[in-house]
């Protein structure tokens, strides 16, 4: 049911937007990815957020202390968890 009624509030921001500004023409590619990236988005996040809660952080602090740089221990510890 969520989907249904964000497919329903991005129909009609769609077509406030093109009334406004032109943009986007509903059917285009354009308005298909722009509407699916949205709708995405909301399942990613979400699915971020419950893995990070769960991140143990001493990992990233061992990393340190052995002399990772934050960028690299961000980068080889914390995104392959």
């Amino acid at each position: 049911m969520p989907e249904v009624i964000m497919g329903l509030g991005l129909l009609l921001l769609f077509f406030n937007l093109e009334s406004w500004f032109g943009w986007p023409r509903i059917g285009t590619k354009s308005a298909i990815t722009f509407a699916h990236t949205t709708l995405s988005i909301s399942y990613v996040c979400a699915i971020v957020h419950a893995q990070l809660v769960s991140f143990d952080e001493t990992l990233l602090e061992a990393a340190m202390d052995l002399g990772a740089r934050p960028i690299k221990a961000f980068f080889q510890i914390m995104i392959p968890f």
